[in-house]
């Protein structure tokens, strides 16, 4: 079963881009977001972490975060319909 949209590799810091690239290379397809001004060596760089993920959320987009779990949850939190979906 294959994934319909890349993987989104969401880096907040160098290191963290760093550990993205490295991940990468077991998803081929995926994408390294980085946040502009951090991280340097990323496929695409953002600047709002915030819309990122909702846009990436809402396009359907599996996203692999490499920062603390509390950052995502208040983002995607209000656009959960619930626990299942």
């Amino acid at each position: 079963m294959g994934l319909t949209h890349p993987i989104a590799l969401l880096a907040l810091t160098a290191e963290g881009g760093r550990l993205a690239r490295q991940i990468q290379t077991t998803f081929p397809g995926s994408e390294v977001y980085g946040m502009t001004g951090r991280v340097t060596d990323c496929d695409i760089p953002f600047t709002q972490t915030g819309d990122t993920v909702i846009d990436l959320f809402q396009a359907g987009r599996p996203i692999v975060a490499i920062c603390a779990a509390g950052i995502l949850i208040r983002i995607l939190g209000p656009h959960l319909a619930d626990k299942q979906t």
